[in-house]
């Protein structure tokens, strides 16, 4: 009698299986493992400036001297390209993008770079729109991932310029503040739902939060803080001011130890 030899692709092997985990677990798209981070927009009626941050203490702050918080314009991924923001001390604008090459040549011009600030998807995601105001001297960009504010403003003058990066998801609108409302009800769920204005040295981590300091002067600042506006100023951590005796302004109250 004539006897079959068994098919080897009945009963896969151990290794067989494991491959195929292996490869099922390459094929999944990173972005399935990264991170969520809010990105809140400020406005300033005085300066016609939108400002985008992803710090809850920055934004809770600013509209206690004017900002009027907006609430969450996206979600960004914790891990993407980064998107670096720039200050312009000249004219108190704020500039972001993910070119690097426009990043260090508007250094050339004079704006001060402050680094990456958050992520954009890498693949397609929902996109952000960049636009630009020639007859604006600050709050000439604007960026938003509604078509209809980026149609409606291309329509009064804006110039579209297209794509500027991509979020997870459009944000929610939740977290606005008025500029005489000090604490959102909640801008960041993420934080337990805490209304705490973040000033405490208990909610921050002094080995990673960010101060400012000026040439001349003898206390830190926060990174919007009115007394460096137009001055050269250089970060570095809260817990590196403190070492260097550097005090708290006492205009922008910042965290201290």
């Amino acid at each position: 009698m004539r006897v079959s030899k068994p098919n080897r692709w009945a009963r896969p092997s151990r290794v067989w299986m494991f491959a195929l985990l292996v490869a099922a677990f390459i094929c999944v798209p990173s972005v399935a493992f990264a991170g969520e981070l809010p990105v809140y927009r400020l406005y300033n009626k005085w300066s016609g400036e939108h400002l985008y941050t992803t710090n809850v203490d920055e934004y809770r702050y600013l509209p206690t001297i004017g900002w009027r918080g907006e609430g969450e314009a996206w979600v960004s991924p914790t891990e993407g390209d980064p998107v670096y923001r720039l200050y312009n001390p000249y004219s108190g604008d704020h500039h972001y993008t993910k070119d690097s090459s426009e990043y260090q040549y508007l250094q050339t011009l004079g704006w001060r770079g402050e680094g990456p600030i958050f992520c954009s998807l890498q693949g397609e995601g929902v996109p952000v729109y960049r636009l630009y105001n020639p007859w604006l001297t600050c709050g000439t960009h604007l960026f938003s991932t509604s078509e209809s504010e980026y149609d409606n403003l291309g329509a009064i003058g804006w110039q579209q310029e297209g794509l500027a990066f991509f979020a997870i998801r459009a944000g929610s609108g939740e977290g606005a503040i008025s500029e005489t409302d000090p604490t959102p009800s909640n801008p960041n769920p993420g934080n337990g739902g805490s209304t705490n204005s973040g000033t405490n040295s208990d909610t921050v981590d002094p080995n990673t939060y960010t101060v400012y300091v000026t040439a001349s002067g003898k206390r830190y600042h926060r990174q919007s803080c009115p007394s460096t506006s137009g001055k050269r100023t250089r970060s570095m951590t809260l817990a590196e001011a403190v070492r260097r005796n550097y005090t708290p302004c006492k205009d922008c109250k910042p965290p201290s130890m």
